[in-house]
C-alpha cells in the first residue's frame, strides 16, 4: 500500500493545537500524518465548529461534527478509505468511540492514553480480542535514547523519580510504563494523598520508583533515574534530557529524539500494520490498572 488513510477523532491539542505554529515540532497527529510518506489524512470529526475550522485549513481536508455525518459523506466513500482511526477526545469517551468505529474495518485504532478513567475487564478484553489492533499514544515508549538507557541501567539497581502534571493516569502513565517496559511489573506499591495530587511508591526487583505530582499551576512531566553507570535526565516533558555518565561527563539528546517525536509514533504504526509487534496497549492496561488499584487503596 503506498499510505493509509486516517480518520482523526478529537481536534484538539494532541491532534493538531500543540505545534501548529512550529515548522521543526512533530508533536501531534496531524503534523506526523501530513509530513510521514506512509500516512495521509482523510478526514476528522469534532463537534467544535472553530475546532473543525482549524483543521480544515491545516489539512485542506473535510472535517465533521459527529460520525454519523462521516459516514454518510459522499455515499460512505470517505468512510471506506479509512485504515487508521486516531481517537484523541476525552478520556470518558474512548471506549464508546471505540465500539463505534469497529464497523468501519479499521486495520489498526491508535488511542489517546489512558483508555478510560477507571479499570474495566470487558474493556481491557474488547481491545485485546479486536480484530484490528490497538495501540496506546505513550510517545515516549518509542524515543530511542532513553529507551536504550533505561535498558542498560535496569541490569543494576536504580533510583527512579518522577514528576507529573495534571493527574498520574494522564501523564504519570508514561512514566511508569517506561518504567515498566524495562524494569517488569513491581514487587509493591503504594499511594499517598497529599496537597496537589496522589504520590506513589513502587518497588521492583531491580530499583524503587516515587512518582510525584509537580507544584500547582506547574507543567512539569519529568523523569530523573539514577544508577552505578550513570544518571538519566528527562526534564520538562523531554523539551530538556540528557545523562551524565560513569565519568560524570555529560551527553546530551539528540534533538530529533525529542522535536519529532509523534512521527517516531506513526513510524511505529507503520511497523504494526505491516504485522510487527507493540506493547503500547498492554503497558497502558497496566499502568491504569496499578495506579488506579493504589489510588482506590487509599480513597
Amino acid at each position: 500500500m503506498d499510505s493509509y488513510g486516517v480518520l482523526i477523532i478529537g481536534l484538539g491539542n494532541i491532534a493538531l493545537g500543540y505545534d501548529l505554529y512550529d515548522e521543526h515540532k512533530v508533536w501531534t497527529h496531524v503534523k506526523a500524518i501530513l509530513t510521514h510518506p506512509k500516512f495521509h489524512v482523510i478526514a476528522g470529526i469534532d463537534p467544535n465548529g472553530i475546532k473543525r475550522s482549524r483543521f480544515e485549513k491545516a489539512t485542506h481536508k473535510s472535517s465533521f461534527a459527529n460520525l454519523e455525518n462521516f459516514e454518510s459523506y459522499n455515499n460512505g466513500e470517505l468512510a471506506r478509505q479509512v485504515d487508521v482511526v486516531v481517537i484523541a477526545t476525552p478520556t470518558e469517551y474512548h471506549m464508546s468511540q471505540y465500539y463505534d468505529v469497529l464497523h468501519l474495518k479499521p486495520k489498526l485504532v491508535l488511542m489517546e492514553k489512558p483508555v478510560s478513567d477507571e479499570w474495566q475487564d470487558t474493556d481491557a478484553q474488547a481491545l485485546r480480542n479486536s480484530d484490528c489492533k490497538v495501540m496506546v499514544n505513550l510517545f515516549r515508549l518509542y524515543q530511542r535514547q532513553v529507551n536504550e538507557l533505561l535498558e542498560r541501567y535496569s541490569h543494576g539497581v536504580c533510583e527512579i523519580q518522577a514528576r507529573y502534571s495534571q493527574s498520574a493516569l494522564h501523564n504519570g502513565i508514561h512514566f511508569y510504563s517506561l518504567i515498566e517496559r524495562h524494569f517488569g511489573q513491581p514487587i509493591s506499591g503504594s499511594c499517598e494523598m497529599i496537597e496537589n495530587g496522589q504520590r506513589f511508591d513502587f518497588e521492583f526487583k531491580q530499583g524503587s520508583m516515587l512518582l510525584s505530582p509537580c507544584q500547582f499551576g506547574v507543567e512539569d512531566n519529568s523523569l530523573i533515574v539514577h544508577s552505578c553507570q550513570g544518571s538519566l535526565y528527562y526534564l520538562s516533558g523531554g523539551r530538556h534530557a540528557f545523562f551524565i555518565d560513569k565519568n560524570m561527563v555529560r551527553h546530551d539528546f539528540e534533538e530529533d529524539d525529542l522535536m519529532r517525536y509523534q512521527y517516531k509514533v506513526y513510524d511505529q504504526c507503520l511497523h504494526v500494520l505491516e504485522g510487527g509487534d507493540d506493547d503500547s496497549l498492554e503497558l497502558a492496561l497496566s499502568a491504569q490498572k496499578r495506579l488506579l488499584e493504589r489510588y482506590h487503596e487509599v480513597v
